[in-house]
């Protein structure tokens, strides 16, 4: 292998290698050397192992990565890395199951949401954090203990989570009741009970926020995404919102009501949702069009309508979207798949290519099976990450 860049100077590279055994250990090699102008650089070698991914007893839903680098995992394992955990984990910056931190959920955890403060609210199918009655949806501290500051639950199981600018959750799932109150799976929580169908919000001390309305879904609501403007996307196996049609899709205005303005026509069901800085909304998902085009990945403009300048293709179904810093698009699928090598990817769609084996070496988990734990610096195992270019 020669490394051989275009110009003169001090040059530096990363080489990733790894094989096909899953937990294997990749190796990093970081290359330094001086380009002469010729193009033949002097190359040193200092090898770095990532540490080897840590294993869940059973599924992985999802994770969230700290301001301080380190990643809190959840789902409905009972032990990870060799250590009882139930639910939830975190893990250190260099990959390791934290000790000290065990919130001891009983059930699995579906969503979670950071607030700023640091504190991590979590939702999903449990009866007691820390020992402590809690129904399906509760607040942890930084430090993975309770928060008792905070007391909400419903009555069945919570799918998604999101967190409003003012500090109010919204909460999505199959319930029927929030705080006790009849809600249509879709609730909001605020800052400071009822029966809710399916969608509630809480405010920041887990009372039921009245001011938000029932949108009544008819199906399961999986999905949820708030826009700047505090208007909420919502996706899921509903085919009516608050008594008007709509299906897989549709926004709810920042009071609960249904917007009727935005009414895309999605063939299929929608898994992921990605609000870009211009307003323009990303969907992945296992669709075969929205508004007649862009199977499982589309974009949408504000309004609902397809943004027609957006010309991705990919041939299977997208269930994570995440964009870079320089409005780039990662999106990506289940990593039970098979693993694609870079001459594969260099065959795929010219405006596609197989993501960097290290995406800015960030410690995010995504979902697996068997309980392995991947992080993004893992997905050349997996290698379904792609980058819209």
């Amino acid at each position: 292998m020669r490394f051989l860049p275009t110009s003169a100077g001090l040059k530096t590279a990363t080489l990733s290698l790894a094989n096909n055994t899953p937990g294997s250990n990749p190796l990093q090699i970081n290359l330094a050397g001086t380009a002469a102008a010729d193009g033949d650089p002097t190359l040193s070698f200092n090898p770095a192992p990532f540490p080897a991914a840590p294993q869940a007893s059973d599924g992985v839903y999802g994770s969230i990565e700290q301001p301080d680098g380190r990643t809190v995992v959840f789902g409905q394992f009972s032990s990870a890395g060799g250590r009882t955990r139930a639910g939830i984990f975190r893990l250190s910056t260099a990959g390791a199951v934290e000790a000290a931190y065990d919130p001891n959920v009983g059930g699995r955890i579906r969503a979670a949401i950071l607030q700023a403060d640091g504190k991590l609210v979590i939702g999903g199918e449990f009866g007691s954090v820390g020992g402590q009655a809690r129904a399906n949806l509760a607040r942890l501290n930084a430090d993975g203990s309770l928060d008792t500051g905070f007391a909400a639950g419903v009555d069945a199981e919570i799918y998604a989570l999101a967190l409003q600018r003012d500090g109010k959750v919204i909460a999505a799932g199959t319930f029927t009741a929030a705080n006790g109150t009849p809600r249509g799976r879709v609730a909001r929580a605020g800052r400071a009970g009822g029966s809710r169908g399916r969608v509630a919000r809480f405010h920041g001390d887990g009372t039921l926020d009245p001011g938000f309305a029932d949108p009544a879904c008819n199906g399961l609501p999986w999905g949820l995404r708030v826009q700047p403007d505090g208007k909420v996307i919502v996706m899921g196996g509903f085919t009516s919102i608050a008594g008007t049609s709509r299906v897989a899709l549709a926004r709810l205005n920042s009071d609960g009501t249904l917007d009727g303005a935005f009414s895309p026509t999605v063939s299929g069901a929608p898994a992921a949702a990605l609000i870009q800085p211009d307003g323009k909304i990303v969907l992945g998902g296992l669709f075969s069009s929205v508004n007649g085009s862009g199977s499982y990945l589309a974009r949408l403009n504000a309004d609902g309508t397809l943004a027609a300048a957006f010309n991705a293709a990919t041939n299977n179904y997208v269930y994570s979207l995440a964009l870079q810093a320089d409005g780039k698009l990662l999106f990506g699928r289940s990593l039970h798949l098979r693993r694609r090598s870079d001459a594969d990817a260099h065959r795929a769609a010219e405006r596609q290519r197989l993501g960097r084996s290290h995406l800015h070496r960030r410690h995010v988990v995504w979902r697996g099976r068997l309980g392995r734990v991947w992080r993004r610096a893992d997905c050349r195992r997996a290698g379904e990450s792609h980058r819209l270019l």
